[in-house]
Formats: C-alpha cells, structure tokens, sequence
C-alpha cells in the first residue's frame, strides 16, 4: 500500500492514514526455495536484479586492495602478510561452501538461513 499511495491505514482506526516520508524499501528473494514469482503490480516499483559469485581472483583483488590500504599505517613486515592473510581468509571460504551447502529452512518463525551438510 504504501508503494502505490504512500502511507497506511492504521488498523485501530481506518480513518487514520500513517504517512512515511523519506523511506527506501530493499528486498531480497531467495531463488531456492519458496515462492519464484512476485506479483506484477507490486515488482513495478522495483529493479530485479541478479549476479554470480565473483572469481578467487577479482575477490583477492577485492579485499587485497582493502586490507593494503588498512595495513598501510602499520610497518613493512606487518603489511608484508596481507597477501597470505586474504589467501588464507578465501581459502577457508572455499572449503566452508564445499562442506556447508545453504538451504533455506521455514518454520513458524522468521525465515532463518541452516546450514546442512
């Protein structure tokens, strides 16, 4: 409702429209497991996006760049392991993700992500 006319009715009182001013909605829909479409009239007011997980190499360039910078204030022998601390941080990542496949559990409450192997 309040994509289409800007504000709420307020369930105590019909009468009383709630306006919010000022507000961004960000959605996310998981391509796994429940509903896969999502109602015309309400996607028009969004931009459907979609990526692919990023390559070792653009990650290690990613957070590399970003650890250098931070490691930069810090002397020549600390800097000097931002490479293998980024090598060693993705090389965990890769061996969680292939032991630890996410699935999407719904129960009554809240959606929660579960870990299952």
């Amino acid at each position: 409702m309040h994509a289409d006319y800007g504000s709420w009715y307020a369930r105590a009182d019909l009468a009383l429209r709630k306006s919010i001013v000022d507000g961004q909605f960000i959605c996310a829909q998981n391509h796994k497991a429940g509903s896969f479409s999502v109602l015309g009239r309400y996607q028009r007011h969004f931009a459907a996006l979609g990526c692919q997980s990023s390559s070792d190499s653009d990650l290690s360039m990613i957070f590399g760049s970003i650890l250098d910078s931070h490691l930069e204030s810090f002397s020549n022998s600390v800097q000097k392991v931002g490479k293998s601390i980024v090598d060693g941080t993705l090389a965990i990542h890769r061996e969680m993700a292939s032991h630890f496949l996410p699935s999407a559990v719904l129960t009554q409450r809240p959606m929660q992500y579960n870990f299952s192997t």
